[in-house]
């Protein structure tokens, strides 16, 4: 544990290879913006469609881990829908998780709060049912190494449901929710993604698999969004040695720029 960077050293991508520069201008905008996102996701129809990736979830889910959880808004959903389950919600912005502490009071069940780098997990293998993240793949420099990790706390047969922005898709779907705040989070979303990269199908399918088997795109949030799918595959008696591409992140292509719609 001592060998793994603190959080403030991984502090921005979560991947700890970035200048400290870098890494500090990150850390400051996610704990400035940290106030005005939580106010922004905390609404019920951000929590809906949080709550939707429980339809993802396998059968007899007990253990979750929600990846870069920031305000809390996509753990508490989860225990809106699964009230039994344990879900641990970690990111690396202080500030962030503050925001989920408080919020965490007007959940359903207790949420279990963990300040870390997402590429270098403090927790055993094997330790989640289903590990999570909303919109938290597409802000790292190093997501492969964030996968992968992933895939490390999955149990066998686990699985990870990321949910990223995408390319394609039409604004005018948000203006079904008839919510203006909902519109204003959808538009920072696709502002900040629009900077940050988006994906395409092809694209999350080539950062996921890698790593996980069974791996599958869906569209959401009107074509704005995708939901990438995948499971830690079951152990094997007599396991056959990785390929060069399973084995790590070597000649990982760039993410995020597959398409270029608004």
């Amino acid at each position: 544990m001592s060998s793994r960077p603190e959080p403030d050293e991984a502090a921005g991508s979560a991947h700890g290879t970035q200048a400290p520069g870098t890494r500090a201008h990150r850390r400051w905008l996610f704990d400035v913006g940290a106030d005005i996102y939580a106010l922004l996701t905390w609404q019920e129809p951000w929590r809906a469609h949080c709550r939707s990736m429980v339809d993802h979830f396998p059968g007899g889910t007990a253990r979750i881990l929600d990846l870069g959880i920031g305000p809390g808004v996509s753990g508490i959903a989860v225990l809106e829908r699964l009230p039994r389950a344990q879900v641990v919600g970690l990111d690396f912005s202080s500030r962030m998780l503050r925001q989920a502490q408080r919020y965490t009071r007007r959940g359903p069940a207790p949420l279990a709060l963990v300040q870390a780098d997402a590429t270098h997990l403090p927790f055993p293998d094997g330790s989640f049912d289903v590990v999570m993240a909303h919109s938290f793949l597409y802000l790292l420099t190093d997501a492969c190494s964030a996968v992968a990790e992933a895939r490390r706390v999955l149990r066998p047969g686990g699985r990870a449901v990321f949910l990223e922005p995408a390319g394609g898709g039409s604004a005018s779907w948000v203006l079904k929710s008839l919510s203006v705040r909902f519109a204003i989070s959808m538009a920072l979303w696709r502002a900040a993604s629009r900077h940050a990269g988006r994906f395409s199908e092809a694209t999350l399918r080539e950062l996921l698999e890698p790593h996980l088997v069974d791996v599958a795109t869906l569209p959401t949030l009107g074509g704005l969004g995708l939901i990438g799918l995948g499971a830690r595959a079951e152990a094997r008696r007599h396991p056959s040695p990785p390929t060069v591409a399973a084995a790590g992140c070597l000649n990982q292509a760039p993410i995020g720029h597959g398409e270029s719609g608004e």
